[in-house]
């Protein structure tokens, strides 16, 4: 009898031991899985990072945007001297 109880205490404890070893590697499974999912965020972020312009890279934008707002201006501006003898040319041609 103190063997057959010795044995089924063996194999409780064989048992409770087997349950925390799939315990415990289901944890680091799950922590595995978790730091993959951390190290695929932080990439995202740094292509995301990568892809902003810089400030510099924004101030020389806009004064490109500037330079071409002023050559536009200033064709704006040509074009509206042009235009009135333009227009005194057709009306000389008409009469």
């Amino acid at each position: 009898r103190l063997c057959a109880q010795h044995w089924r205490s063996e194999r409780v404890h064989h048992q409770r031991e087997s349950h925390r070893s799939a315990h415990a590697r289901g944890c680091v499974a799950r922590y595995a899985n978790v730091e993959r999912k951390v190290d695929e965020l932080e990439a995202y972020a740094e292509t995301i990072r990568g892809a902003e312009p810089t400030l510099e890279q924004e101030f020389a934008a806009l004064e490109r945007n500037d330079a071409i707002e002023a050559e536009l201006d200033a064709l704006k501006k040509k074009r509206a001297k042009a235009t009135p003898k333009a227009v005194k040319t057709a009306d000389k041609k008409e009469a």
